[in-house]
């Protein structure tokens, strides 16, 4: 064996590693490094750089064998030179090796880069940390919750997420994390302490904070008891709650930390039910990820997605509704071209990203301060792949949904092209289409202006197929800047659907068949009661439970889906769970379960479902036969 400083005849034999042998015994750290490399040894040829004086070579080497302890010991003499860390950082991520360069970015005290490069190697434990020591409060809570969803037993995980709240301000938030604890979690000396001061900082006593119940997410906190002004989440300082539904609240208040810029803010209200109020959570959620990748100019901006509530923060838009508008004076045709082209822009943007709205309607279009349209609303937003179909969850949106959808098809962007086309039409004529059966046609616009609109609701086949074609047609024609009078009209009608037979008919076995879903349908007398439980099913989206069709309050009905299926004589756990969520969810909306037949589940092709009990359906009116009246004639669901 060669001794000495003698190891390159060896190295030219090919003989690496006993040339390395030799180089390292000879005091030559460096040689000794490019050999082991040669050799593929990178844990040797990372030890021969650290003892060469090269830590920046031997992190590189040390990031090659995925040791995490080995790849310490050389940052921390990496650390030594911050300059030549990050360089080094660079150069591993450039290679991609991210994990090792958020590492060496830890070491180089660039808390940011590490956070962002940890969060891509799935380190959500070490991306939390280095987010908080950058100051980045919001990243540490948003990857702290993740972190804690993928490991929801990890009392490390609740600690992080707690103290990244309390830091943030949030202390009814921080509060309510480290309640969630299960109770049959082994003690742990830490969240005794984090708790009093989360309970303290929100306000409330410690007999307050040890109650089985959690704070509210829209607690006061960082007040006394004395101040007037209520603040949600320790930044929205309330100025008045303008709307309230089975499954939300929604106020309008100043942001503290934006310069006190208004904002609204929807607070999620089931988030106390037994299984968390998934769905409505759910629909938050994909609301949030929807405008979080929206930045346009013709959408409602997202300010903060607040998971502790959760909420939603969005910016205030002073000006209202399209809705209210159309319940007003006319607009001139020319404004209702400029609204809906909006409309259509801010869709092209959401198709771009491959993001389907599905819930074009006026409530959904609002008005910033400077009258600007924009719309609202991605709850029920999918990206183009989701095989979504209607189950009229929100009454009242059907009038503005595309025929497709309506017969359980999934939607498309030109489903999404019809909605922006009924509100359209419904601000030309004063009614959404519905049908066939039109409104009449204000006699100053001539057949181009009717041909423009009429495309843009027309069947599938003949509607515009994408935004631009949908833009192209609206811009096609020069719209009247003056409202027309509401005397001057003319019959006209959207495009007719291939049938004309009535919406609702009878059948031989005595059943009412909604011949628009092809589905049948129960009739429900329209009951202080039916009404409070219908809304509240309507806006839980609970599969297991019959979905409300439409209302028609002249006839002084709702139509109901009946499920159609083999019963479930025997159901098994998971459907029994399925079922038990959908009612305590109802029961927690103030819903009366007890207007379904709990007794006679059916089993449909998308899981369990619970039919209208007897006493729930009596017929108001009997459905019409084929050919006798047609209750779509009388206007759309409302």
């Amino acid at each position: 064996m060669p001794s000495g400083g003698d190891f390159s005849a060896l190295e030219r034999a090919g003989q690496h590693e006993a040339a390395a042998e030799v180089a390292e015994r000879a005091g030559e750290h460096a040689a000794a490094a490019r050999l082991w490399e040669l050799a593929c040894r990178w844990d040797r040829a990372a030890l021969a750089a650290l003892a060469g004086g090269d830590p920046s070579s031997a992190a590189v080497h040390a990031a090659r064998t995925g040791d995490p302890a080995l790849l310490d010991r050389v940052t921390e003499a990496l650390g030594r030179s911050p300059s030549d860390a990050a360089g080094v950082a660079r150069r591993l991520e450039r290679a991609g090796l991210v994990g090792a360069a958020a590492r060496v970015f830890d070491a180089a005290g660039d808390a940011e880069a590490a956070s962002r490069l940890h969060e891509q190697a799935g380190a959500l434990d070490r991306a939390a940390s280095a987010a908080r020591t950058s100051g980045d409060l919001r990243r540490a809570v948003r990857l702290g919750e993740a972190w804690l969803e993928r490991e929801p037993d990890h009392d490390d995980a609740r600690v992080a997420v707690a103290e990244a709240l309390l830091a943030l301000g949030r202390p009814d938030a921080a509060a309510r994390r480290l309640q969630q604890r299960p109770p049959e979690a082994p003690p742990d000396a830490r969240f005794a302490p984090l708790l009093a001061r989360a309970l303290a900082a929100a306000g409330m006593g410690a007999a307050e904070g040890t109650t089985s119940g959690t704070p509210r997410p829209e607690q006061e906190t960082n007040a006394p008891k004395a101040a007037t002004e209520r603040i949600l989440f320790g930044r929205y300082a309330v100025i008045a709650e303008v709307a309230t539904t089975p499954t939300a609240r929604v106020y309008r208040a100043r942001d503290r930390l934006r310069g006190d810029a208004e904002v609204a803010v929807k607070v999620c209200s089931v988030a106390s039910l037994p299984d968390g109020g998934r769905d409505a959570i759910a629909r938050y959620e994909r609301e949030a990820r929807a405008l979080g990748a929206l930045a346009h100019p013709a959408i409602v901006p997202l300010v903060a997605w607040e998971p502790g509530g959760p909420a939603i923060v969005t910016a205030w838009m002073s000006d209202g509704s399209l809705a209210e508008r159309l319940a007003g004076e006319p607009l001139a045709p020319a404004h209702a071209a400029e609204i809906t082209e909006r409309v259509l822009v801010a869709l092209r943007e959401a198709h771009r990203r491959g993001i389907l709205h599905r819930d074009v309607k006026p409530a959904n279009v609002l008005f910033d301060g400077d009258g600007a349209a924009r719309l609202a609303d991605f709850g029920v937003a999918h990206v183009s792949d989701a095989a979504a179909t209607v189950t009229a969850g929100v009454l009242g949106t059907l009038a503005y949904m595309a025929p497709e959808q309506r017969a359980g098809a999934p939607a498309t962007p030109a489903s999404d092209i019809y909605g922006a086309g009924a509100i359209f039409w419904h601000a030309l004529v004063g009614a959404p289409p519905s049908d066939g059966e039109g409104a009449s046609w204000p006699a100053h616009l001539g057949p181009a202006e009717l041909d423009a609109a009429r495309r843009l609701v027309a069947p599938e086949a003949e509607r515009p197929p994408d935004v631009d074609a949908a833009l192209a047609t609206l811009r096609g024609v020069r719209w009247p800047a003056r409202s027309p009078p509401r005397a001057s009209r003319v019959a006209a009608s959207p495009p007719a659907p291939a049938s004309r037979r009535p919406r609702l008919v009878e059948r031989d076995d005595g059943r009412a068949f909604d011949t628009l879903l092809e589905r049948p349908v129960a009739l429900i007398a329209d009951t202080p009661a039916v009404r409070v439980t219908l809304r509240a099913i309507a806006a839980l989206e609970q599969p297991c439970l019959p979905q409300p069709l439409a209302w028609r309050p002249a006839e002084g009905v709702f139509w109901v889906t009946q499920p159609t299926g083999a019963p479930a004589v025997e159901l098994t756990p998971a459907e029994r769970l399925a079922i038990d969520r959908s009612l305590a969810a109802l029961r927690a909306a103030g819903g009366d379960p007890s207007l379904l037949a709990l007794d006679r589940a059916v089993r449909t092709p998308t899981g369990p479902a619970l039919p209208l009990a007897d006493r729930a359906t009596p017929q108001p009116r009997a459905a019409p036969r084929q050919g006798g009246r047609d209750p779509a004639r009388e206007g759309p669901a409302r």
